[in-house]
């Protein structure tokens, strides 16, 4: 650990030099404030990915109910291998996971969420840790606050999703490297390479973090060791590159079988597949595309936002303009010092992880997700500076200074909480792509159970995974003129069955005509906790 002092034991030399320790602060509080720090962070980390899990965003989402469905899978089979072919293909780190959560709370859309708030949740204890081997405390307890707040990481904390297990991984490949990097003991570079290796089964753009982690190490090689230790850095990497092949090596035979194909949905996500890529004839037009992707990204991050319809991200700019301003503050910080190797790393991640965002299609928000640590360490740079210098003030500038950051990071904090609970997770862009109203009325045919289900929705057709996660048991049929095929449009039942018609959006106009048809049913109307309504249904007793 860096031999900067904790600031309970500065808080401890400084009482006890005037006598005082015992009759100001508790002793135990002193000795363990570092530890409650992190005790209580991660507890407000945990509440804020979990508190009303079902209803921000609100309804169940397709992808979940695969990852419902692969977790049970491996539940089923257990070891079901490294790469899965739901959603089009991803690592199965995430399904293992969900099954862990499954074989502890139950299998529920809440345990599907749960799994990606407690992976989430842990990111903030295990991230700072690797901060404080980087920096020392004040950055770590700067970055550890603003990714707790993060309104980028809440978001992908509370969904059945995949992305917010890369940055989990990241922080703990950067924790045993920093060890490893300052003490040279062999062990430390073999559990950074597992901790990599074992990344490549969380998210499919995690590969970007080993090309970033590959310029990092080039760097370094230039720095310290090329060429007098050059054999030094070699035994060194070759230790690393152990651990991570011992990790990667289920990853690594899948990906080499030509029949698994596993790189088919990076080219097709690929920026080369687009028609501005193929349209452009030379070089310096082919740098005009990518220098519109990157606007985009970054318009995306941080003027306006673009919509993305499957994740719900984007309904406005994922970076408030304070997180920004205070990232480019730490950016200026860590350019002026590159040459420390805290810095350098960062500064790389952060010109190198962003391509994912820039080079490939239709997930501007969730790919780049692995910048995240080095976002939150940039923006703890400037004011750990301002911190480090009020420790040496007198006390009327260092009380100022300490309320003054105070006042910065609950700022910073408020507006992503605000953003994420009052604009993002709760916005109609969330509803729609959560299938707020599929999801409703899924529920409420697996609670009645009904013989048949006539199915009209306009969106969706009855097969879609969410109901049948929800309803897995009850027989049905599509009678919307999108997904309906003999029966398209057709009102009339089967009357030696008890029958559930269902409808959602314009669809529920057809109520009135089914209640002539049959004026023995009853109706009953799903509605949302504010009144929306989200679907209608009618059910007719059997004969």
């Amino acid at each position: 650990m860096t031999r900067e002092s904790t600031p309970g034991r500065r808080v401890a030399e400084t009482c006890a030099a005037s006598g005082a320790v015992r009759n100001l602060v508790p002793e135990v509080f002193l000795r363990y404030r570092e530890l409650m720090f992190v005790a209580a962070i991660t507890g407000v980390a945990i509440f804020l990915r979990t508190f009303q899990l079902l209803d921000y965003p609100p309804g169940f989402h397709g992808d979940e109910a695969f990852a419902a469905f692969d977790a049970r899978r491996v539940l089923n089979e257990g070891w079901v291998g490294p790469y899965l072919p739901s959603t089009l293909g991803y690592p199965s780190g995430p399904a293992y996971a969900t099954a862990a959560v499954f074989k502890v709370f139950g299998d529920s859309d809440h345990s599907v969420r749960l799994s990606s708030a407690l992976l989430g949740s842990a990111t903030v204890p295990l991230g700072y840790a690797a901060f404080r081997v980087m920096y020392g405390y004040r950055v770590a307890v700067l970055a550890a606050i603003f990714l707790t707040f993060s309104a980028w990481h809440l978001h992908y904390s509370r969904v059945g999703f995949l992305p917010v297990a890369w940055p989990l991984m990241e922080v703990a490949t950067m924790l045993p490297l920093f060890f490893a990097l300052r003490t040279k003991r062999w062990y430390y570079f073999a559990l950074a390479g597992l901790m990599a290796g074992f990344g490549i089964y969380s998210y499919g753009a995690y590969p970007i973090f080993l090309a970033a982690l590959a310029v990092f190490f080039a760097w370094l090689c230039l720095r310290d060791y090329f060429p007098r230790k050059l054999h030094v850095f070699v035994r060194q990497m070759a230790i690393f590159a152990g651990g991570f092949y011992a990790a990667a090596f289920s990853m690594i035979q899948y990906a080499s079988n030509p029949k698994n194909d596993y790189f088919q949905r990076a080219r097709g996500l690929s920026l080369q597949e687009t028609p501005q890529w193929k349209a452009a004839d030379n070089p310096i037009e082919k740098l005009h595309v990518v220098f519109d992707a990157w606007q985009h990204w970054l318009e995306s991050m941080v003027w306006r936002g673009h919509f993305d319809g499957v994740d719900a991200a984007g309904v406005g700019p994922m970076l408030d303009k304070f997180t920004v301003a205070l990232a480019a503050a730490g950016l200026v910080i860590a350019i002026m010092h590159w040459r420390r190797l805290s810095n350098a790393f960062v500064l790389v991640l952060v010109l190198v992880i962003p391509l994912a965002g820039v080079f490939t299609t239709n997930a501007v928000y969730r790919r780049p997700l692995g910048v995240l640590p080095a976002l939150v360490l940039l923006m703890a740079l400037p004011l750990a500076t301002l911190w480090r210098w009020a420790d040496q003030q007198d006390n009327w500038k260092r009380s100022a200074t300490y309320l003054g950051l105070s006042a910065i990071v609950a700022f910073t904090a408020t507006v992503n909480v605000r953003y994420y609970f009052g604009t993002l997770g709760d916005s109609n862009g969330a509803r729609w792509a959560y299938a707020e109203e599929m999801a409703a009325a899924s529920r409420y045919m697996g609670r009645t159970k009904p013989d048949m289900v006539y199915f009209y929705s306009a969106r969706w057709s009855y097969i879609y995974e969410t109901r049948r996660f929800f309803a897995p048991d009850v027989p049905g049929e599509d009678r919307s003129k999108e997904f309906g095929k003999a029966n398209a449009g057709k009102l009339e039942a089967d009357r030696t069955k008890d029958v559930l018609y269902v409808f959602t959006g314009g669809y529920a106009s057809l109520l009135p005509e089914v209640q002539k048809l049959y004026p023995d049913g009853e109706a009953h109307n799903g509605l949302a906790s504010d009144g929306r309504l989200l679907f209608v249904a009618y059910e007719v007793p059997k004969y």
